[in-house]
């Protein structure tokens, strides 16, 4: 499909007209029944003045896709917010949007904001073309086809669930609605809507294999494509034993979504833990921190000034290569702690721990010290019972110089996260936790 015809409902419907275009829990919508909710819906559309978004609360449900077709087929830019915002959030969003005088630039498709990795959210601009170009490289990657049905699982809000609605659009398949998240009605859901491609985050997928450990992939789940955090090796491991398909993503806000995923032919290989660039995305490290460039990325934060033609685009992410040519993200630059002088990263910390038997999932984050700078702290989940300390630190002290060690522990039922979904670092968890202190003034616990 060209570019010009790729986000159009009214293109789709007749191109396609019998096609599955949504698959909502009471009954399947066509393109040509979809088309015409669009059009009755664009009759009745207030659209904002020249240079400014239509503010649109974005659930995953037929009434926001059928605004996001008729939005894209009126070429009005939308800012789509999150639904899990409380009535203070929103209006902080729309406060900050309206300080901002520039308008939007003429191709602007869609404003959504970041996940706030590296402090307050920003709202990134995302043409059209940028889009286009990612619909067209994850699309060409994973091979949709039109007989695909992707579930959508999270908001439009978020670029992965806008990522679902656009690229499916584009490639005239089918998006489902998943229902209210649980392990249980997840799993019942694929086989009940014959979903083919399901986008989930770490914790759902280890969720799922708890709590049904004898479920075993429908013969129509081909891709289960994770992203939002690291997935373990032994994630991955257990996945396999469940015959789980699995296409690892890296993906930014500012990039229109995915930029990188680890090979399709891999799927069901559970060494296989890198990520490749997709077509038309250039990645690069400079001392060990990544940089992408590519006809995806954005046209640059809202009121700010505009990324320019070719500009690399620094990820604010550490990264390594690996040999076989694909890279491996190892965390936030600005996750990194500095305890003593000495840098510790989380992430080496975190798959140390998850290589113990009996611990689940790790976090590893820094404490404010005033002695040290920081220190090391862990918020660990169990995979039964919590792991003695001394066995901990015994076989952490194997793998990992001490000073990276965690000196603060703690054990939770589950790892605390941000409203996008990924991991919160922020000191300030620890401080409703009663953390255990491990000292290493020996070589035995004291």
């Amino acid at each position: 499909m060209h570019s010009e015809t790729a986000f159009s409902i009214f293109a789709a419907a007749r191109d396609c007209p019998q096609g599955l275009c949504v698959r909502s829990p009471d009954k399947d919508y066509s393109f040509a029944e979809t088309a015409e909710l669009a059009k009755a819906d664009l009759e009745h559309l207030q659209r904002p003045r020249p240079g400014r978004p239509y503010i649109l609360t974005a659930k995953a449900d037929l009434a926001t896709l059928v605004r996001i077709y008729a939005l894209l087929e009126a070429r009005v830019p939308m800012l789509l917010l999150s639904p899990k915002l409380t009535p203070i959030e929103v209006k902080a969003c729309l406060d900050r949007i309206e300080a901002i005088e520039a308008p939007l630039p003429e191709n602007a498709a869609a404003v959504l904001f970041t996940s706030g990795t590296t402090g307050r959210s920003k709202p990134a601009i995302l043409t059209r073309s940028a889009l286009f170009a990612n619909a067209k490289a994850v699309n060409r990657h994973i091979r949709l086809t039109q007989d695909d049905v992707w579930q959508l699982s999270i908001s439009p809000a978020r670029v992965g669930g806008f990522g679902v609605v656009t690229r499916s659009l584009a490639r005239c398949s089918a998006v489902a609605l998943a229902p209210n998240y649980s392990a249980k009605a997840y799993l019942e859901s694929f086989v009940r809507d014959r979903i083919s491609i399901a986008s989930l985050v770490p914790t759902m997928l280890s969720d799922m294999l708890d709590t049904c450990p004898d479920w075993r992939t429908p013969e129509t789940l081909r891709l289960v494509l994770i992203g939002g955090a690291a997935c373990s090796s032994r994630l991955r491991q257990r996945a396999q034993k469940a015959h789980v398909p699995i296409v690892t993503t890296y993906a930014m806000t500012e990039t229109a979504s995915t930029v990188a995923m680890s090979r399709y032919e891999s799927r069901f290989d559970p060494q296989s833990s890198g990520n490749v660039p997709l077509d038309g995305v250039e990645l690069k490290s400079a001392e060990g921190e990544l940089f992408v460039r590519g006809p995806m990325t954005m046209a640059g934060y809202w009121g700010a000034s505009p990324l320019l033609a070719n500009e690399w685009l620094d990820t604010g992410d550490r990264a390594r290569t690996l040999p076989d040519g694909s890279f491996e993200i190892l965390g936030r630059v600005t996750d990194t702690i500095v305890s003593g002088a000495e840098k510790v990263y989380p992430d080496e910390v975190e798959r140390a721990l998850c290589s113990i038997a009996g611990i689940k999932e790790a976090l590893v984050l820094g404490l404010p010290d005033d002695k040290w700078g920081a220190i090391v702290a862990a918020l660990l989940v169990a995979e039964t019972e919590p792991v003695e300390t001394v066995d901990l630190i015994g076989k952490l002290t194997q793998n990992l110089a001490r000073y990276k060690c965690p000196r603060r522990i703690a054990w939770v039922k589950e790892l605390p996260q941000t409203l996008a979904g990924k991991y919160a670092r922020s000191p300030e968890i620890l401080h409703k936790l009663a953390l255990e202190t491990v000292h290493y003034t020996t070589s035995k616990v004291s």
